[in-house]
């Protein structure tokens, strides 16, 4: 392998039609796969690929599934219900033969074909380090296009999601094969060869048109119109997908160019009108009022593309404003996570170096960057995702650099070296701490099913199954279990119109099992879907853990009531109930009141239920609480706390009584609501992005902890701002009266000589049970003693 730096030959040659070549620099020979070096390269990537397959759980993404979705469709003949993203069916095409193959041959059972499916990307990922090989010898030399393979085998981002069917490793390989094309000699030949490489890859994820779009910027300000022929050539590949793509769109759409067209208005259009609209609200300013009026119409027909685009494709395309919800300057912010910080080392060296060459083939690859990185920073949708077309183009700035400092430095080879080593640690660690299991809650609830189903005997009706993600199931169910989908997305369930929620709720009320993440349910403008999950539908069990679940919440598995005794509810009501037998009939001991001043009468505690939720270290609650009021004049919540002894890190639950489903104001004398909920030893164990703080302190040595309940009524209103504060509460009294007991001389005081007891913000303790401590919460047992009581 030569290491020297390339040097100009001493006659450029011309291309066909007069075009200018950059033959003039002598091209160095591609290691190929027989080289031990490549060998060795794709088998660092395969282990990669397969630690990142081990680390994951559940499928990461709902873009993956919703190609595999459509491959299925295409093998079937059939639509896919509620899709309404923006999507090219080139990519589910090549997903089709395994597919059809399963499909042939009758299997009825194909939860392997998705591991198929994701074989089929691990060898688009070694294509892609191939292709980089390639890509860097062509930029550089065979060291900076091995270091360049190196770079892309050990992205962390890479490696995440080259084990999941997704586009934009197979555009990266095409954006690579492309630009190889164009490190060659430039003629008219490879640039049309070149054309046809970022066309595919255009073809196979649209946001690959900012590339394409860049990389014709510089072939035309390098050739200009003296030598048309090479910009004209690769203008002419692009021409060629594009036209293909417009077929492909009239064969699966039914309209020719559907996807393309709408997905430049939805994507492009508020970028290319800002572009206009803004200047031409200045050029006004300044009294060029004609122009400036022109500017803004140009500007407003781009918006308006946009409007129709996210008119025809729903909420799924307004992906918000420039700003985003990351801020423009998320990727620079984040630029490490794309390329890990010793790599980006070695990067900066390459851009430095790139822009100094003579001949410009480097420089090329720092314009594309450029050139994307503009136009993305304007998208209001921001994700290190869209970056991976990049990756060869990044890691062979990464390669160029590393021979730079190699080759003219022989004594700091060993700096090159130390900073791959480091390198390749820094993407390790960084790919384990990527969470790419907090959907696999629901591959665990459909595990649950088809354990259950197995149990069956063979000639029992088929058990229907949906859930709320039903991407997040999607070919997962064993034979015997039927996953049906929901005609509409229920976390979009706010703005679905009246017609589209009967649409749900029919299908629903088909189901067997249902899967549903608590935050769908307990959003509160979902109270009418909670209403029916909640009647229709019993509590199995709930799968949870902070480290992996994240803002998706506790998934609760969720079978159709049968009226047995004992079923874990969300909620309930009956009216005309007699506390005193109730409590008798449930072994709950005596009721606490609870009365609202000045209007005395209010609700009673009837008392709770607590039990370990099956195969789970999530808990379950039930409450009762009685109305012993003629009528409540208003909605009262529920406050409820669980201590240990020293009160830190306490679960506490904030929520209207009955979920919201059975305000209490719509509450009569002897009404009784049932309500439950899951609980777990943690404090806002499940608020999105909030840190994990266990409760128990020491008792986390054990496998219990004794923890105290305590609760109280507020009406919780908003003021001016916004902001929430409490304009009522009900305080604890005793059975037939209609004072609070701590009043007068007795107010502030936190225990009494019966054993009743406040906290500091005066909820009062209602009883106390045994909680376990979470795994991933245990500390190691010391022998040290631990506190005799709760308090």
């Amino acid at each position: 392998m030569s290491g020297a730096i390339p040097t100009p030959g001493p006659t450029p040659t011309r291309g066909p039609r007069g075009a200018s070549s950059q033959v003039g620099q002598p091209q160095a020979p591609v290691p190929t796969w027989r080289d031990p070096r490549v060998r060795g390269l794709l088998l660092l990537t395969v282990l990669l690929q397969a630690l990142s397959w081990w680390s994951q759980g559940g499928y990461q993404l709902a873009d993956s599934i919703e190609y595999v979705e459509n491959a299925h469709a295409l093998v079937r003949g059939h639509d896919v219900v509620d899709s309404h993203a923006i999507r090219s069916f080139v990519f589910p095409l090549i997903l089709t033969p395994p597919i059809w193959l399963a499909d042939m041959l009758g299997i009825e059972d194909q939860r392997f074909v998705y591991a198929i499916l994701r074989l089929m990307q691990m060898g688009f990922g070694l294509g892609l380090v191939l292709a980089t090989i390639r890509m860097g010898t062509r930029m550089h030399s065979a060291r900076a296009g091995l270091i360049a393979g190196f770079a892309v085998a050990v992205n962390p981002v890479f490696l995440q999601y080259s084990v999941s069917p997704l586009t934009e490793i197979a555009a990266a390989l095409g954006v690579a094969l492309g630009l190889t094309s164009l490190a060659q000699n430039r003629t008219a030949r490879t640039a049309f060869r070149a054309g046809l490489w970022i066309g595919f890859a255009m073809m196979i994820a649209y946001k690959t048109i900012m590339v394409a779009f860049a990389v014709g910027l510089v072939l035309l300000l390098r050739y200009r119109w003296k030598s048309r022929s090479v910009w004209g050539a690769y203008t002419g590949g692009l021409i060629l997908c594009v036209l293909a793509q417009i077929v492909v769109d009239k064969l699966t759409y039914g309209q020719w160019g559907y996807s393309a067209w709408r997905y430049f208005s939805a994507n492009f259009g508020p970028q290319f009108g800002a572009l206009f609209w803004i200047p031409g609200g200045y050029l006004q300013e300044y009294g060029f009022e004609a122009t400036g009026q022109a500017a803004q119409t140009v500007g407003k027909w781009f918006y308006d593309l946009y409007d129709q685009a996210a008119d025809a494709g729903g909420a799924v395309l307004r992906e918000g404003l420039v700003e985003g919800d990351k801020g423009r300057l998320y990727y620079l912010r984040s630029f490490h996570e794309m390329i890990v910080v010793p790599l980006l080392l070695l990067m900066a060296v390459g851009t430095f170096r790139a822009l100094l060459q003579k001949g410009g083939r480097a420089r090329l690859l720092v314009i594309v960057i450029g050139v994307y990185f503009a136009m993305t920073i304007l998208k209001g949708s921001k994700d290190h995702r869209l970056y991976l077309p990049l990756v060869p183009v990044m890691a062979s700035l990464v390669g160029l650099g590393a021979a730079t400092i190699a080759d003219r430095h022989r004594g700091r080879g060993a700096l090159v070296g130390l900073l791959l080593a480091a390198g390749l640690v820094v993407g390790v660690v960084g790919l384990l701490g990527r969470n790419s299991r907090r959907y696999v809650g629901f591959w665990e609830a459909m595990e649950r099913v088809n354990t259950w189903r197995a149990l069956q005997h063979d000639e029992a009706p088929a058990t229907r199954v949906a859930s709320a993600y039903h991407w997040a199931v999607y070919l997962r169910e064993a034979p015997g279990v039927v996953l049906t989908k929901l005609p509409h997305q229920l976390d979009g369930w706010s703005t679905l119109t009246p017609v589209e929620r009967r649409e749900n709720l029919l299908v629903l009320l088909q189901q067997d099992w249902f899967f549903a993440h608590l935050p769908v349910l307990t959003h509160p403008e979902h109270v009418d879907l909670m209403r029916v999950v909640g009647n229709e539908f019993a509590v199995e069990t709930v799968l949870w853990n902070h480290a992996d679940f994240q803002e998706v919440g506790p998934v609760l598995v969720l079978r159709r009531r049968t009226g047995a005794p004992g079923e874990r509810l969300l909620h309930d009501r009956a009216d005309g109930v007699d506390p005193t037998a109730f409590a008798r009939a449930h072994d709950l001991g005596e009721r606490a009141p609870f009365v609202h001043v000045p209007r005395g009468a209010g609700l009673s505690w009837l008392g709770f239920r607590y039990e370990p939720l099956p195969d789970s270290e999530v808990g379950w609650i039930t409450t009762y609480t009685w109305c012993d009021a003629v009528s409540l004049d208003r909605d009262w919540n529920s406050v409820l706390r669980i201590t240990t002894y020293d009160e830190t890190n306490s679960f506490q639950r904030n929520a209207p009584l009955g979920w919201g489903v059975h305000p209490t104001s719509t509450w009569t004398r002897g009404t009784l609501v049932t309500e439950g909920f899951p609980v777990v030893a943690a404090a806002e164990a499940f608020g999105a992005g909030k840190p994990y703080r266990p409760m128990g302190g020491d008792y986390r040595r054990g496998d219990l902890m004794p923890v105290d309940l305590w609760t109280y009524f507020v009406d919780v209103q908003l003021d001016a701002n916004g902001a929430p504060f409490v304009a009522a509460k009900m305080d604890r009294a005793r059975v037939g009266s209609d004072t609070p007991i701590r009043t007068g001389e007795l107010e502030g005081v936190r225990e009494m000589p019966d054993g009743l007891r406040w906290s500091l913000e005066g909820l009062s303790r209602v009883g106390g049970f045994w909680l376990p401590v979470p795994t991933n919460a245990r500390l190691e047992d010391d022998g040290r003693p631990v506190p005799a009581d709760g308090r």
